[in-house]
C-alpha cells in the first residue's frame, strides 16, 4: 500500500469514527467564532472565492504538497475545497492564539460580519501552509497570509443576518467580534438554542443534546482564563499592560473582604487609576473606561447599565449617566470565595503578569497583603537578608522610580511552629499534601497583616 493509499485510508477512518460518534449523540463540538473581515482586508472577496465558490485542489496542488493534496482530495470528491484561514496570533496567550491552538476537527465555525452571523460550517481538517495560503489569498497589507487553514464541510448561509449581540453577551465575548475566538462545548450547548436549526434559516435549534445546561466553570478553567487575559490592547507598540490583572486583583480583594462583587464606575475609575499609576507599565496607557468593558472578554467580568449599542468605549460621561457598575461575574465570585482557590488565582496573576514587580508592595497596594505566605522574606529580598545588590550595569545604572514602601515584618519561626503543631495537616479540611515526597503546607494569617485588616503576626492569628 502506497503513501497516498495510507493517507486516504486514514482520513476515511477518521471521518467514519467522527460520524459514528455523532450518530450516537455523544459528539460535542466546540464553538469557533470567525470574523469574515471587511473590504479593507478583502473579507467579502475571500469569502466568495474560497468558501462560497471553493478552491480547486488541483490548482493549488503544488503549494499544498503531495500529502495535504491527497487529504483534501479525499475530503472533497468533487475536487472543490472550502477553505478559510487566519494569520498567526501576535501574542502567545491572546484569544486568537488560544483558538488556533485548541480548535479541532469536528468543531462548528460561525462566520461573523455586519454585527451578525452570516454562515456556519464544520471543520473537516486543520493544517498549516503559508505556501497554500499565498496561492489562495495572496498577502495582506502587512505582508502576512492566512497560513493557519481550516478545510470546511458544507457551508450553510443564513437567509438573514443573525444578530450577534445577545449571543456574544451570553458567551461573554466583547462586541463587535474582532478576532478568532473559541468557546468550549459547554458554552456552545448553552447558546445553541439561539442559533437556527441545522438546515433551517428560521426555526431555532431544539436539540436536547446541544441545549442542555453547560457545566459550571471550574477553578482550573478560571486559572486558564487568568493566564489568557488579552493585555495588549490600548498600549503603545503592542506592549502588554498591567491594568487588566491589576483590576482583577483589586476585585478579588473585594471578594476576600466580603464587599459587593460589582463596583460603581466612579470607584473603579479612582482605584484602578491609582493602581495603574503605581504598578502599571510606563508604556501602558489603557484608558480606564476602555478597561471597564474590555475585561468582559475574559469570561470573568460583567458590566451593568451599558446597552449593547453603546459602542466599544462609551466614555466617562456615559458611564456616569447610566450609573454603570462592573466586576466579577457571580460565578467567578462564588468560586473565589474558596480561600485556597483565591490564593491560587492571586499567585497565577502575580507569576504571569508581575514577575518584575515588588510582590509585597503590589499585594499591599491592592488590599491582598495577607496572601503573601508567612515564610519570612522571599529569596533575593535584599532588604530582609542584608545582602548588597549590584545595581550598576555595564551601560550605566537602570532607571529608577521613587517609592516609599511600608511592609509588615513576619516571623518565620511562627510559620514553622504552626506547621509543626498541626503536622502539616490543613486545619480546614484535614488534607495532607506532599510534594516530592515531603509534606507541603502553608501558614496563613486569619486576619491579614496588611491594610485594611491590620492583623497581628502572632500564633493565634495563624492557620496551617
Amino acid at each position: 500500500m502506497g503513501l497516498e493509499d495510507l493517507t486516504r485510508s486514514g482520513v476515511r477512518a477518521a471521518v467514519a469514527r467522527t460520524n459514528a460518534v455523532e450518530a450516537q449523540g455523544t459528539y460535542l463540538p466546540q464553538l469557533v467564532l470567525q470574523p469574515r473581515g471587511g473590504a479593507r482586508v478583502q473579507g467579502p472577496k475571500h469569502f466568495q472565492k474560497s468558501v462560497r465558490t471553493g478552491v480547486r485542489v488541483a490548482e493549488i496542488e503544488t503549494a499544498l504538497g503531495k500529502r495535504q493534496s491527497s487529504v483534501l482530495s479525499d475530503l472533497y470528491p468533487d475536487g472543490i475545497a472550502r477553505l478559510w484561514g487566519s494569520t498567526p496570533a501576535k501574542r502567545v496567550n491572546d484569544p486568537k492564539a488560544k483558538a488556533l491552538r485548541d480548535r479541532r476537527v469536528g468543531d462548528d465555525v460561525y462566520f461573523y460580519a455586519d454585527k451578525g452571523f452570516i454562515a456556519r460550517a464544520r471543520i473537516l481538517d486543520l493544517f498549516h501552509s503559508p505556501a497554500a495560503a499565498r496561492a489562495v489569498w495572496g498577502l495582506d497589507q502587512e505582508g502576512s497570509t492566512w497560513e493557519n487553514i481550516m478545510a470546511l464541510g458544507d457551508i450553510e448561509e443564513f437567509a438573514e443576518i443573525l444578530p450577534a449581540a445577545p449571543i456574544l453577551q451570553s458567551l461573554r465575548v466583547p462586541a463587535p467580534l474582532r478576532c478568532l475566538t473559541l468557546r468550549s462545548a459547554g458554552d456552545y450547548r448553552r447558546v445553541a438554542h439561539m442559533f437556527p436549526e441545522t438546515g433551517s434559516t428560521s426555526s431555532p435549534r431544539h436539540s436536547s443534546q446541544l441545549s442542555s445546561v453547560s457545566k459550571p466553570m471550574t477553578a482550573l478553567e478560571m486559572l486558564e482564563r487568568i493566564e489568557s487575559l488579552d493585555t495588549r490592547r490600548g498600549t503603545e507598540g503592542g506592549t502588554p499592560s498591567h491594568n487588566e490583572p491589576l483590576a482583577l486583583l483589586w476585585m478579588i480583594s473585594r471578594v476576600a473582604a466580603g464587599a459587593a462583587r460589582l463596583a460603581s464606575w466612579p470607584l473603579f475609575r479612582e482605584q484602578v487609576a491609582r493602581l495603574s499609576g503605581e504598578f502599571g507599565l510606563p508604556s501602558s496607557e489603557t484608558a480606564t473606561e476602555y478597561l471597564f468593558r474590555h475585561l468582559q472578554g475574559s469570561g470573568l467580568w460583567e458590566v451593568t447599565g451599558v446597552s449593547d449599542d453603546a459602542g466599544a468605549t462609551p466614555g466617562t460621561e456615559a458611564f456616569d449617566t447610566l450609573q454603570s457598575a462592573a466586576g466579577l461575574t457571580s460565578e467567578a465570585a462564588e468560586i473565589l470565595k474558596d480561600p485556597v482557590v483565591r490564593l491560587d488565582v492571586v499567585a497565577k496573576l502575580c507569576r504571569t503578569y508581575f514577575a518584575a514587580v515588588d510582590r509585597h508592595a503590589l499585594l499591599d497596594g491592592v488590599g491582598l497583603s495577607g496572601y503573601e505566605t508567612a515564610e519570612g522574606a522571599p529569596p533575593g529580598d535584599a532588604e530582609a537578608t542584608g545582602e548588597e545588590v549590584d545595581v550598576e550595569r555595564a551601560s550605566g545604572p537602570a532607571e529608577r522610580r521613587e517609592s516609599k514602601i511600608s511592609r509588615p515584618v513576619r516571623a518565620a519561626a511562627l510559620a514553622r511552629m504552626v506547621k509543626e503543631l498541626h503536622s502539616n495537616l490543613c486545619q480546614v479540611c484535614g488534607v495532607h499534601l506532599r510534594y516530592k515526597r515531603n509534606p507541603y503546607s502553608q501558614a496563613a494569617h486569619i486576619r491579614g497583616l496588611g491594610s485594611p485588616h491590620d492583623g497581628p503576626d502572632e500564633l493565634p492569628n495563624l492557620l496551617c
